[in-house]
């Protein structure tokens, strides 16, 4: 995955793309205003509406939320791999202290839970739609009909 710099990729240029890099980083709506438009408290109301509409406008761009999603992913994937790490530990400690086996077991089922559709090789994404109980499909049989004899 490639470092996002300049948002252009998600139709976004370089300040659009600093306010999502801003907000993937949990900064307040205040906090953008202040950093992004200029806005505090000395602010008037008519600058700070104009100032929120424009947020929300950028906020509703169609690339923005793709690339929050994408600037959350590349921020936080050492922070999964770490967990899946903390995880495994956790599970390992079970033989030498027993004593925590309610750690343990959280620690497994958060495993299975989590990573069941990786190692399965399941898209998520997908959904299976079972239909049963239907007629076989065909021409019913006539008992009076004239072939029958």
């Amino acid at each position: 995955m490639a470092k996002i710099t300049t948002g252009s990729s998600f139709g976004l240029n370089i300040p659009e793309t600093t306010v999502c890099r801003m907000y993937a980083a949990g900064k307040t709506v205040d906090e953008i205003l202040y950093y992004h438009y200029g806005i505090d408290g000395a602010s008037t109301p008519s600058a700070k509406a104009k100032a929120r509409k424009a947020l929300r406008k950028l906020m509703e761009k169609p690339g923005f939320e793709e690339c929050f999603r994408a600037i959350v992913r590349q921020e936080t994937q050492g922070l999964y791999a770490q967990s899946i790490k903390q995880l495994g530990e956790q599970v390992a400690m079970s033989a030498t202290d027993p004593k925590r086996g309610w750690l343990v077991n959280k620690a497994a089922n958060d495993i299975i839970n989590k990573y069941h559709d990786t190692v399965m090789g399941v898209n998520s994404n997908e959904v299976l739609v079972k239909v049963e109980g239907m007629p076989t499909l065909g021409k019913p049989e006539d008992a009076e009909s004239p072939d029958s004899e």
